[in-house]
C-alpha cells in the first residue's frame, strides 16, 4: 500500500511512538487507537488497518479523521487510489487532518523537563508545558523532589497562531502562567464540554507589553464533537473531554504552573546550566536566603535574554515580580522591576490563598454568568 507523502511524513512518525517499554503515562485513547492505525499502514496490511478504523468508528461516530482514513484504505482496496490522503479531500481540511495525525504521532519526551522552568518552588504540585507547534500538552506531577512526565495529550491551539497581542486576535497567548480556577461543566454553556480551567492571561509580563484580552482557558469540547484540527479555537487550549477530566483531577488552582510556548526546549546543555547557575546566583544575591526557597523562576519563553521572578514575599499585598535581563553574559535586575499584578494569585497558593487575586476571580465570575445568561451557542468568553 502507497502512502501520498504528506501521510508518508506524518506515518514514519509512528515507529518513534512508545511502545510496551515506555515509563507509564496518560495517554488519549484516540491517540493509542490512530497509531495502530497507522502502524498497520505503514506495514502494508489494509485489512488490519481498515478493521481497526472501523473500531474506532463503532465507538466515535464522528471521528472525521477515521472516516477520510477508512474511505481511502477501501478505494485502495477498490483500486481507485493510489495512496493515503490522495483523495477528493484538498485544502485546508486536508492540511488540518495531516496536522492532526502528525500531532498524534508525536513521541512524548523522557527524562527530560522544559529548559524554560528554571526553578519551580516546592509548593507546585504540577506543570503543564503546551508545546503548540506539535499540538501536545506535556503533564508534569512532582514525585519528591522532582517532576516526572505523566500525560501526554492532544491539545488545539488558536486559529490564527501563537503569540497573542490584543483582544479577539484569536490567538493563543505565549508565556507562563497559572491556572487560577476550575469551572464545572454545569456552569458553562456546551461548546467547553466536559469544564474549563481558568488562566491568569494577561500575566505581568503581558501587562508590561501592552497585551490585552482575557477568558483563556483550558477547556474540553462539546459534547457531539470528539475532537477539533490542531488550530480551530479562539485562542484557548482544548482538549478531549475524557483527557479534559483526567488533566482536572491533576491539578490545582494556584498549585500549577503552565508554561505555553511555540516550540518547548528539552536539551538542558552546559551552556544553559552555566547561564542557569549564574541567574540563580544573582537572583540569590539580592535576596535573603528563606525568600530564595519560595521562588518561581523561568526563562521567558519568545523573549531573548529575558528571565521573570516571582514569589519570595509580597510587595504592596501582592505577589513579588522582577524581570531580569542578560547583557554580556551577566544577569542583572531590571530598573523598577517591581510589578505588582492584579492578576497574582496569593503566595502560599490554593484556592483560600487567592484573595490577592480577586480580580481575576472576579472577571471569571462575570465571564461566566454573561455565558450562562445568553442564547448564543458559540460559547466565546467575553474579551477574549
Amino acid at each position: 500500500m502507497r502512502l501520498g507523502r504528506a501521510w508518508g511524513a506524518a506515518c514514519v512518525l509512528a515507529a518513534a511512538v512508545p511502545g510496551a517499554a515506555a515509563p507509564p503515562l496518560h495517554r488519549s485513547e484516540v491517540d493509542i487507537h490512530v497509531t495502530a492505525v497507522v502502524d498497520a499502514m505503514t506495514r502494508g496490511d489494509s485489512s488490519l488497518a481498515l478493521s481497526k478504523v472501523e473500531g474506532m468508528l463503532r465507538r466515535w461516530p464522528d471521528f472525521r479523521l477515521a472516516h477520510l482514513l477508512r474511505g481511502d484504505l477501501l478505494r485502495i482496496r477498490a483500486g481507485g487510489l493510489g495512496s493515503i490522503g490522495g483523495g477528493r479531500i484538498v485544502g485546508e481540511d486536508l492540511e488540518g487532518f495531516l496536522a492532526e495525525i502528525r500531532s498524534r504521532l508525536e513521541p512524548a519526551p523522557t527524562g527530560a523537563f522544559p529548559e524554560q522552568l528554571v526553578r519551580i518552588p516546592g509548593r507546585t504540585e504540577c506543570v503543564l508545558a503546551a508545546d503548540l507547534g506539535r499540538g501536545r500538552l506535556y503533564v508534569f506531577r512532582r514525585r519528591g523532589g522532582d517532576f516526572e512526565l505523566s500525560g501526554d495529550l492532544y491539545i488545539v491551539s488558536g486559529r490564527e497562531g501563537a503569540g497573542k497581542t490584543r483582544e479577539g486576535d484569536e490567538r493563543t497567548p505565549i508565556g507562563v502562567y497559572s491556572i487560577v480556577g476550575h469551572i464545572p461543566e454545569k456552569r458553562l454553556p456546551e461548546f467547553y464540554g466536559a469544564g474549563a480551567l481558568t488562566l491568569d492571561y494577561p500575566n505581568e509580563w503581558d501587562q508590561r507589553r501592552g497585551r490585552t484580552g482575557s477568558g483563556i482557558w483550558i477547556h474540553g469540547t462539546p459534547r457531539e464533537t470528539l475532537v477539533r484540527p490542531p488550530r480551530s479555537s479562539r485562542g484557548c487550549l482544548a482538549l478531549a473531554n475524557e483527557d479534559f477530566l483526567w488533566l482536572a483531577k491533576q491539578v490545582r488552582p494556584g498549585k500549577t504552573v503552565v508554561l505555553i510556548d511555540r516550540a518547548v526546549s528539552w536539551n538542558r546543555s552546559e551552556q544553559w546550566q552555566r547561564s542557569r547557575d549564574r541567574l540563580l546566583e544573582a537572583v540569590g544575591r539580592t535576596r535573603p536566603r528563606p525568600e530564595t526557597a519560595g521562588l518561581e523562576v523561568v526563562l521567558y519563553p519568545d523573549e531573548n535574554g529575558l528571565a521573570m521572578v516571582r514569589g519570595g514575599g509580597r510587595h504592596n499585598g501582592r505577589r513579588r515580580v522582577e524581570f531580569w535581563w542578560l547583557q554580556d553574559g551577566r544577569w542583572s535586575p531590571e530598573a523598577a522591576g517591581r510589578i505588582a499584578s492584579r492578576n497574582a494569585p496569593g503566595g502560599s497558593g490554593g484556592v483560600a490563598a487567592m484573595a490577592g487575586a480577586q480580580p481575576v476571580a472576579d472577571q471569571t465570575r462575570r465571564q461566566v454568568g454573561v455565558l450562562m445568561r445568553s442564547r448564543e451557542d458559540s460559547g466565546v468568553p467575553p474579551n477574549r
